[in-house]
Order: C-alpha cells, then structure tokens, then sequence
C-alpha cells in the first residue's frame, strides 16, 4: 500500500490481517506485553475482533508526535528521511512491513517512538537484554530488515514530551532467522486453523473452548502422557491448601494482635486493618471485620 491509500484506517486494518506486521512478530517471539500469542491467533483467525486503540490517549499522541520525533531526528542527525507505505517481503508473502520512514540514500529505516516518563530506564544507556532498546521494538526493528534486506534500523523515542533518545540497531542474522521462523509456523497455525502451543494464559483457555465447545456425552481415552498433568494438579491443589491454611493462620495472628483496634502497624512500615462493618455472620450479632495489609502508606 502506498501512503496514500494508508490513510484509509479500515483499510490498512484488513490488509494487515493478511500477514504478520512487526509488532505481531514482538508477540510471537514472546516480547510484547501487550498482547498474548493466543490472542493474536484468535484475531488473525476472526475468532476474536482487535481492540480498536485509536482513541487511546498514548496512541493518539504517539501517532500526532511521530512526525516531531521523525524531524528530530533530521535535525540531529542531518540525514534525510521519507515516509513509506505498507511492504510486503518478496520472500514470504506472509511477512508485512508498516515502517514510519525510511532513510534517503542508506539501507536503513527509522522508527519513531514516544514514551512516558515511567519507562525512562527501559532506554537508558545499557539497560536490558538490548542495550537500553525495549525487547519488543528491537523486535520490530529486526523484522523490519527482514522485510527491507536494510542493514540498520534507526529508532528515536521522546519521553516524557522532553527528552529525546536515539538507538541504532544493526541487522543480526540468527535473530532475524528465528523470527521467521516462529512467525512462518504461527502464520501455518493461522492457515490451517490449528491452535498455537497450549500455555497458561486466560486467552489459550478461551480459544481451547471456543475450538472444542463440547458435545454432550462424549468421552475420550486420554493417553498416559497426561498423567504427568493430572499428578501435577494433585500436587498444586494440595500445596495451595496448605498455603491457604498458613494464610488464614498468619491473618488470625494479626487480629489477636489488634483485638478491638481497626488499624496497626508495625516499626518497620507493615500495616494491618480490620475493620468492622455494617453486616452480620449469618444467624449471629458478630460483626464482620474485614482484614487487609500492606507496607508502607495505608489509607485510613
């Protein structure tokens, strides 16, 4: 698509669901914590519809601020960039590219990023598996060489509205093998319609009963090799049992402590509150009391 046709959202929206973008490779590699491999799945597959972000405050900003951080970049650096449209690799169908810019006469791209303040020491100097680049953008910063065959990628990120950081990530090879990997067998799940690798997320749990609803009465034989699982349950059931009991035996210790005083805390900053409400145990005149604690400041 060229730039042009992406300012039409829905689109740009149908024609990314037709492949694997960047940030899509960030989930599937596991780098993204923003979206799990099960949800993707159950999106790419039209099971689940994308949450549409337009309207989200960071997103909102973050799309207005590209160009500010794009011209920065310009300023700082003195090179020359141009916006770019929608790629698709020549070498696998499936692998698209949304690129803010590329860079004139460099095999390189640049992608522009915003941040608030609170993710500052993600891109301080060193910081990280990626030298102060969060896991989730080198990520697309590789899938973006991928795409292009670029050997560098640019990424400039504002945080906090005020200061202004710039990374140079250079093409690596065996990460960029891996991702294609990974993603070309995640786009064949989404092909074949075939579940991803069972984890432990809410969302594999759903798409599970979305793909097997149940037929009433069936039974199956399920081979010895789920014993393991079954065992393993047994051993948590019981080990969450016993956490349970230690819970309730610490907590009662606490309420002896306090006896009729709602709030306590201790000289190292532990606080408890147990406070009496409106309601009743059932069938008696003792108030319920409801127990909570913390460290440090509590609300009173």
């Amino acid at each position: 698509m060229t730039v042009k046709m992406m300012q039409d959202r829905e689109a740009w929206l149908k024609q990314r669901n037709k492949g694997i973008g960047g940030t899509d490779a960030s989930i599937i590699m596991g780098m993204s914590r923003f979206k799990t491999l099960h949800r993707l799945w159950a999106e790419k597959t039209g099971r689940f519809q994308a949450e549409d972000i337009s309207d989200n405050e960071a997103v909102h900003f973050g799309s207005i601020l590209e160009e500010v951080v794009a011209e920065e970049f310009v300023r700082r650096t003195g090179k020359k960039v141009k916006k770019q449209g929608l790629l698709r690799s020549l070498e696998h169908s499936w692998m698209l590219a949304s690129v803010d810019r590329v860079l004139v006469g460099e095999e390189a791209g640049l992608e522009c990023k915003t941040a608030s303040f609170m993710m500052r020491k993600e891109w301080e100097d060193g910081y990280g598996r990626f030298g102060g680049i969060p896991e989730g953008y080198y990520c697309q910063c590789q899938w973006y060489m991928a795409v292009t065959g670029y050997s560098r990628w640019y990424i400039a990120c504002l945080i906090g509205g005020q200061h202004y950081v710039c990374r140079t990530v250079e093409r690596d090879e065996d990460f960029i093998r891996e991702m294609i990997m990974k993603t070309g067998a995640f786009w064949a799940s989404v092909n074949n319609d075939t579940l991803p690798p069972v984890d432990c997320t809410e969302d594999c749990a759903r798409n599970l009963t979305a793909v097997y609803q149940g037929v009433e009465n069936r039974s199956a034989e399920l081979p010895e090799t789920m014993e393991d699982s079954f065992i393993m349950l047994e051993d948590i059931d019981r080990r969450i049992a016993e956490l349970q009991d230690q819970r309730a035996l610490h907590e009662n210790l606490i309420k002896a402590e306090l006896k009729d005083a709602e709030y306590g805390r201790t000289a190292s900053g532990y606080y408890a509150s147990w406070k009496r409400s409106k309601r009743f145990y059932k069938g008696t005149n003792i108030p319920i009391r409801s127990f909570r604690y913390g460290k440090g400041a509590a609300a009173t």
